[in-house]
């Protein structure tokens, strides 16, 4: 599930390939898939974390509507869910999503966006 702290809601689903880490300085300033500005904040002022790790993700789909769900007491970066049923989630019709004009995003700019909501996802869940 794509969840985006603090709102206590789903917003897609992706498929976990692999976690990297931890990670050293030089991987993450380094890092091509990272916008910028974050290997330039990175590069100023260091690891986040003690041990700092990437999830890398494949498949990503937004749900045509956000689901609101419960978020478990002492659950941190992972949830189970087991009451909901991804049969019967409406996905958007493009994989990407659609923004709130019904226009479908541009798969480069929903990645983007995808891995800087994971990226401060993991950052403030202290990983």
């Amino acid at each position: 599930m794509i969840i985006k702290s603090g709102t206590g809601q789903l917003f897609g689903t992706a498929d976990l390939v692999r976690v990297l880490g931890p990670l050293e300085l030089e991987d993450l300033v380094g890092a091509s898939e990272l916008p910028r500005e974050e290997r330039e904040e990175f590069r100023n002022s260091g690891l986040p974390y003690a041990k700092t790790y990437a999830y890398v993700f494949s498949n990503p789909r937004r749900f045509q509507r956000p689901i609101p769900y419960r978020h478990p007491s002492g659950a941190v970066t992972w949830v189970r869910l087991p009451e909901l049923d991804l049969g019967a989630v409406r996905y958007a019709s493009s994989p990407h999503g659609t923004s709130k004009s019904g226009q479908n995003f541009s798969p480069a700019l929903d990645i983007d966006s995808y891995a800087r909501q994971v990226y401060e996802a993991n950052r403030v869940a202290g990983y």
